[in-house]
């Protein structure tokens, strides 16, 4: 983090509820710090699937998310069967908090090529970062968050931002969205966005225009 977006980050955390929204686990979550004496009220860790309150699972949250993971749980199990054989995983096979899959390898798009031919893509969807792969629940994602979060909160108006696939349905479902140039393809259907030129350090520019 830039000290500009630390600075930002400060004064945009006292104007709205900022929400953090991350496919890190609970466990990898808890050990980020993105303000000193700052901890926010809420946070979406699991992609979603886990709603924390001040660093504390809500618990109805994540049995709902569990029943949601269910539905696609024969397809999570046969591509865990699957990573177990491929001789490009560089990393154990690992459940992240009983919702999805995780592991890494050295031939990441050859891998999540070969996973898409034998998964059922209505049930579960394969996404990569970099050598990290992930094959997640399709009703489990960023997007079902958002529209949860509408069901406690609706009158709440739903500003969110991102950069990767992971974001994308979550960035549709908001009101607003802010977004780097690179996702404008993806992004058609999100009439109310803001592109970030790829120039551009994407959480300065977001917070830089929340602060105005």
């Amino acid at each position: 983090m830039t000290a500009r977006t630390q600075e930002l980050l400060r004064d945009v955390q006292e104007k709205v509820c900022f929400i953090p929204c991350t496919t890190r686990s609970v466990a990898q979550y808890r050990r980020l710090q993105l303000l000193p004496d700052w901890q926010p009220q809420f946070a979406l860790v699991a992609n979603g699937g886990i709603l924390l309150e001040y660093g504390h699972v809500d618990e109805a949250w994540y049995q709902e998310s569990l029943q949601l993971a269910e539905q696609a749980a024969e397809q999570l199990r046969l591509a865990a069967m699957l990573l177990e054989k491929a001789e490009s995983r560089i990393l154990p096979v690992k459940w992240i908090d009983r919702l999805f899959l995780f592991t890494k390898s050295d031939a990441p798009q050859q891998l999540q090529c070969q996973l898409r031919a034998q998964l059922d893509l209505m049930q579960v969807e394969v996404l990569l970062h970099g050598q990290k792969l992930y094959v997640l629940p399709c009703e489990l994602h960023k997007g079902t968050a958002v529209q949860r979060l509408r069901c406690r909160y609706p009158k709440d108006h739903v500003i969110a931002a991102g950069d990767s696939a992971f974001d994308v349905p979550m960035l549709l479902a908001a009101d607003y969205a802010f977004a780097p140039e690179s996702l404008a393809e993806v992004l058609q259907a999100q009439q109310q966005k803001q592109l970030i030129p790829d120039k551009q350090l994407v959480s300065e520019a977001v917070l830089q225009a929340l602060c105005q």
